[in-house]
């Protein structure tokens, strides 16, 4: 029996015949809307009655009110608080990793203050130039920011070779904003490229999960993104959720900041493409 079979079997009380319709209907979820009641009676080897009885305990109204949403209803069940596991099936790995998705975008949205997005939106909005410093998984979360600043109208460039990193923060112009990602901010090369910005007084934007590190000792503004203690993939997983998240958020902030510049620079890019 599935996780999801058992989830329901808790809430609606499903007897033998409900539990074989219902995997049945977890193993082979898009074919549901193209059978009949009688046919799938016949294929779990039960009868129509036991599937219009399923029906009714699922709280739909009809058989046909069943087939065409039964699938929302799957995918949408609440797995909020739980962990994928290795022998979950693939509707029950969708749902979790939704509802950990939502979860995680909750628990940052908790952990974020007005007055780290105000000062963020202030140093965006003052900025034309804005680098980027980051390594590794880091580092491909970056380019996903840069392009969405390009297309917000700013100069952005990705620095991910640590010595490259290092060069640059030696010769940082002073209109510019420097973004530093680092999960726990332990890198040496890091803190070198940071104390050199620092001390050539560059304003930057931090995102971490680190409280108290030298990063947050001297960055202009700091993003916390959540995370949480598990296995390592997950915790990763979980960071890069919440990560994507604020990055979205920076990037909405911004575009709010001149709608109609945007919007036609937009345009412009669309036209590209026609």
């Amino acid at each position: 029996m599935s996780d999801i079979v058992a989830k329901i079997q808790e809430k609606k009380k499903l007897n033998a015949n409900d539990r074989i319709i219902l995997q049945y209907i977890v193993d082979h979820l898009d074919e549901i809307p193209r059978i009949s009641s009688r046919e799938l009676a016949r294929r779990t080897y039960t009868t129509s009655s036991s599937v219009s009885r399923l029906v009714k305990k699922l709280d739909f109204a009809n058989y046909n009110d069943f087939k065409l949403n039964v699938s929302s209803y799957l995918k949408n069940l609440d797995y909020q608080n739980e962990t994928p596991q290795a022998q979950d099936d693939l509707l029950t790995l969708l749902n979790k990793v939704s509802g950990m998705e939502m979860n995680v975008i909750t628990q940052t949205k908790a952990n974020l203050s007005m007055e780290t997005l105000q000062r963020a939106s202030d140093l965006l909005k003052a900025a034309t130039y804005i680098d980027i410093v980051a390594t590794d998984t880091n580092g491909a979360m970056a380019d996903y920011l840069c392009h969405m600043l390009w297309g917000l109208g700013k100069i952005v460039h990705v620095y991910k070779e640590e010595d490259i990193q290092l060069y640059f923060s030696l010769h940082v112009p002073k209109d510019h904003l420097v973004m530093v990602i680092s999960r726990f901010a332990f890198s040496q090369n890091i803190k070198r490229v940071v104390t050199n910005l620092a001390a050539s007084q560059i304003p930057m934007i931090a995102f971490t999960i680190k409280e108290d590190s030298f990063l947050t000792r001297y960055a202009t503004c700091v993003f916390y993104a959540y995370y949480e203690e598990s296995s390592e993939n997950l915790s990763k997983l979980v960071f890069y959720i919440s990560l994507k998240f604020i990055f979205d958020l920076v990037c909405v902030i911004l575009f709010s900041h001149d709608y109609e510049e945007r919007e036609k620079l937009g345009e412009i890019l669309k036209a590209y493409y026609q």
